[in-house]
């Protein structure tokens, strides 16, 4: 149905005002005398409809966390937002608001879209413990729930310690190891007769780090048995790793100043992660290329940290080269590095080896000067 209307539009024309007459969603409204969608004398107006989105499986389960994914299959024409619901017992969709944990928020703008992959890191579950999960989209039309639900395990136990070394020299007895998975820490006991067995037998070395540690003190001629547990600050792996050294002979006891390991802060060498930021289709598409058949195959957080480091030597080159000054482009990568350590994409350790080698260019450029 189409009501004339005397006025003067776009420099003069008379026109008319028409409605589709379809009733249906997505239909346009057109002004003048061109029907063209969005031609200069055509307005389209789309309408919002409803979001979808899908639950997908659950990826990086240890015995205490867990990854879950969802994929965006429509935004609904708008800006979305995104949470997870999760809990030890199955909901239905219309109980999302049953599930033992509900996630904030999180989108709005800027905002997931259509094929984005929304995910969340939850962490304290129960080793052993099986998990139910579904994930809620909402944008001006409404809030919907995945009709679909899924099922995931935790891990069971800590995993074992691993490659457990004992070297003597000296008065010292160093020892290295591989860290059990799903343990934060590793406990190490000794004794001169046999293996510890038990994670209270015998007696604690003192100043355990995450892969190695130096005991002091030790006796000459004297036999150290070694066990090893993995540890997450609740439970102890179940079998203990072994080593055994014997001191120094001529050593003696260790003198009074004894070797004490450095405090390395716990996030210097945290594992990068790509969740404080959104680089859609890009982070798609990187995926893909390391999880899909054929790919890769390595930790994309890691593949993310490669190529964030080569962009960023790359710049410093470019930056170096025209500048003509080496410190031009050290300054280049190191605003960049705490860029990158700010998201999480960096271990902040790089940070200390850019200084030091800031250090060198310094020195190099005044020899050459």
């Amino acid at each position: 149905m189409s009501v004339p209307i005397a006025a003067d539009f776009f420099s003069g024309q008379t026109g008319y005002l028409s409605l589709s007459s379809s009733g249906t969603s997505n239909s346009y409204l057109t002004i003048g005398t061109s029907t063209t969608v969005n031609s200069y004398l055509s307005i389209g107006i789309s309408s919002i409809t409803a979001p979808s989105i899908t639950a997908d499986s659950a990826t990086a389960i240890t015995n205490t966390s867990a990854r879950l994914n969802s994929t965006v299959t429509s935004d609904g024409g708008d800006s979305i937002q995104v949470r997870f619901g999760i809990g030890t017992v199955s909901q239905t969709a219309v109980n999302f608001n049953s599930y033992t944990y509900i996630s904030p928020w999180v989108g709005g703008t800027p905002s997931f879209h259509t094929g984005s992959k929304p995910f969340l890191d939850k962490t304290g579950l129960g080793t052993s413990t099986t998990y139910y999960y579904r994930v809620q989209v909402k944008n001006t039309y409404g809030t919907v729930t995945s009709t679909n639900e899924k099922i995931f395990t935790a891990l069971t136990g800590i995993g074992d310690v691993t490659n457990l070394v004992a070297i003597p020299s000296g008065s010292n007895i160093s020892l290295m190891w591989a860290i059990g998975s799903g343990s934060t820490s590793t406990v190490i006991r000794y004794r001169s007769d046999t293996y510890p067995v038990s994670q209270t037998d015998g007696t604690e070395v003192i100043g355990v780090g995450i892969y190695s540690c130096i005991m002091t003190n030790v006796v000459a001629g004297q036999t150290y048995y070694f066990s090893a547990y993995g540890y997450d600050g609740i439970s102890y792996s179940a079998t203990a790793a072994h080593a055994v050294a014997n001191g120094s002979a001529g050593s003696g006891v260790s003198p009074t100043v004894n070797l004490v390991m450095p405090s390395i802060p716990a996030n210097a060498l945290a594992t990068p992660t790509i969740s404080q930021f959104n680089f859609e289709p890009f982070t798609t598409i990187i995926s893909n290329f390391t999880n899909g058949p054929g790919g890769l195959g390595m930790p994309i957080n890691n593949l993310w940290e490669g190529i964030a480091t080569i962009i960023l030597v790359l710049a410093g080159l470019l930056v170096a080269n025209g500048k003509k000054s080496l410190a031009a482009g050290w300054a280049v990568i190191t605003v960049g590095a705490f860029i990158g350590t700010g998201l999480h994409i960096f271990q902040s350790v790089m940070i200390f080896v850019i200084v030091v080698v800031g250090w060198g260019v310094w020195a190099i450029e005044r020899y050459l000067q």
